[in-house]
């Protein structure tokens, strides 16, 4: 159990059944499990509103801001906000926590590095992460309250996309160490520069131990700018990660063979090798190179944690290569729907560019929130796409018409206003064998793709 009856009472200042003992706190009813505390938000629709259904579905208890009829008093926590709840559960994990806390950030790979993360270091104590991407103000509040209490590492990703909002997370989590894996123009329409959205990221060093640690990108042109936020913030301890021979931790080889890869680094001079059973990625394998150097920044051994990140894997939507089929057609299919910037965008088309195939295609969808740039932002990628290699090219969206008029009219080009246009289409598109690359904002809703499939 994550809580007990006593704790609630002392981190809500109310009256609680000391009998009550709850799990994780959810402020959705369907993603209730046996046990789970619900807390009713009031969001989109009052959360008051799912009270019963939590308990139907198993909730051992509620916190609400009324009785709710036909629920027991003995399951109910009745406070005058419960969002203010909310943050006093928070609160109350992270001051009674010994836990080593650790905050990831970046426009590209935070949350795979969270995960990496988990999995290196749960070979050296118990260890939590934030769960899916519960990384603004409402989910990291979740996850903090959810954590048990003797966890020995925990890892929260934090998201943003206006300035100040970093800054209010990190008054939550007050990380130990903080790492930023890189910085690019996503978000842009909410900011008049790159260089300030390097500014909002790196909110993520306030708030900090002076004596923790700031982990960042060796390889980043926006490095220098990084660096002087870091100690601007009073922060002594720098870890840097990268290619370039001056990081820290290097990323010293990267190669792919029959659907294996193997990774070189050099940690503090000292060279592992780490032979993955798949193909990883090189962006992630230098968003390794960050991991190693927030467990390097505690001294641990870095034998367990390459050995333990083997057993990473990609979740779906965010680079998992799965294989699937349509009645007799086979496909192999990178999805990578779940978000789009155009430094994410580029990383995913230089990895389809080392996969050897004959038959590759990309289906990408408009890029978001890139306000007055997303038309010269759309367009650089025209380099990309032909260097990766695509026999076909599927555009889904309005804002990628930049990408259709540079491309080279002799190619295999096809312009969709969006996926529902797309998916009447796909059957004539695709042929047997394709190996496709699905890349796109969340909000062109890609996913849809991958359920016009069934699973090989």
């Amino acid at each position: 159990m994550i809580w007990t009856g006593k704790q609630l009472q002392e981190a809500l200042k109310v009256e609680v059944n000391h009998d009550l003992q709850a799990g994780i706190i959810q402020f959705n009813s369907k993603d209730i499990t046996k046990d789970d505390l619900f807390i009713a938000i009031a969001g989109k629709t009052d959360g008051h509103n799912y009270v019963k259904d939590a308990i139907i579905r198993g909730a051992s208890c509620v916190i609400v801001e009324k009785p709710i009829d036909g629920i027991s008093p003995e399951q109910t926590i009745i406070v005058t906000n419960t969002k203010l709840a909310l943050d006093q559960l928070a609160s109350y994990k992270r001051a009674n926590s010994k836990a080593r806390f650790i905050a990831v950030t970046g426009s590209v790979g935070k949350t795979s590095a969270k995960e990496a993360l988990k999995i290196m270091f749960e070979a050296y104590g118990k260890t939590f992460a934030s769960r899916g991407n519960f990384n603004n103000e409402l989910g990291v509040a979740i996850n903090l309250a959810s954590m048990p209490c003797d966890v020995e590492y925990a890892i929260f990703e934090l998201g943003m996309n206006h300035a100040g909002e970093i800054r209010e997370l990190v008054k939550i989590v007050k990380p130990d160490i903080a790492m930023i894996t890189s910085i690019s123009a996503a978000h842009l329409e909410f900011f008049s520069s790159i260089e300030d959205i390097v500014d909002a990221k790196c909110e993520i060093f306030e708030n900090m131990n002076v004596d923790g640690a700031a982990v960042i990108n060796r390889d980043s042109v926006y490095y220098d700018q990084m660096n002087r936020n870091v100690q601007h913030n009073n922060i002594s301890n720098i870890y840097t990660f990268g290619v370039l021979e001056s990081a820290k931790v290097q990323l010293i080889d990267y190669k792919v063979e029959l659907n294996k890869t193997r990774v070189q680094y050099s940690i503090n001079n000292t060279k592992i090798v780490i032979d993955m059973p798949y193909i990883l990625p090189v962006h992630q394998a230098e968003n390794f190179a960050g991991c190693f150097a927030v467990l390097s920044s505690l001294g641990l051994n870095m034998t367990k944690a390459a050995e333990a990140v083997k057993g990473f894997e990609l979740d779906d939507g965010r680079g998992k290569i799965i294989r699937v089929r349509k009645s007799d057609k086979k496909f192999q299919i990178i999805c990578d729907y779940y978000n789009s910037n155009p430094a994410s965008l580029k990383a995913s088309l230089n990895f389809f560019r080392l996969i050897e195939h004959p038959n590759k295609v990309v289906i990408i969808g408009d890029m978001k929130e890139l306000g007055d740039s997303s038309a010269n932002l759309h367009a650089e990628l025209v380099p990309y796409i032909i260097g990766s290699g695509a026999t076909k090219i599927i555009l889904v969206g309005v804002q990628v018409k930049f990408i259709n008029d540079l491309l080279p009219k002799k190619m295999y080009i096809k312009q969709f206003d969006n996926v529902d246009v797309l998916m009447p289409e796909l059957e004539s598109i695709l042929e047997d064998g394709e190996f496709v690359l699905i890349k796109g904002s969340r909000s062109i809703n890609l996913q849809k793709i991958l359920e016009y499939f069934d699973k090989d």
